[in-house]
């Protein structure tokens, strides 16, 4: 099996939410109130993404640290599937 890292590309509006765009998966968006809600939906929302295409079937295997200071959103994060 061959693991595949994805990058999210992370935006905070200021209203307490974060969103993201999974740069590799054009469409592919996911949201939640921080960055543990907002990787959690991304564990769901890329195998899902993924299901359309042939023998693409994602399962999470790791989620890597998050990197910067607590409380502060990094601009992209990194999230690990098996392919």
């Amino acid at each position: 099996m061959s693991t595949t890292a994805y990058t999210i590309e992370i935006h905070d509006e200021g209203d307490g939410y974060l969103w993201g765009q999974v740069v590799e998966l054009p469409g592919c968006f996911v949201s939640g109130a921080d960055m543990d809600e907002l990787m959690a939906a991304a564990a769901e929302a890329i195998p899902m993404y993924l299901a359309d295409g042939p023998g693409q079937n994602g399962n999470v295997v790791a989620f890597p640290e998050r990197a910067g200071r607590p409380g502060v959103v990094p601009t992209k994060a990194k999230i690990l599937l098996e392919a």
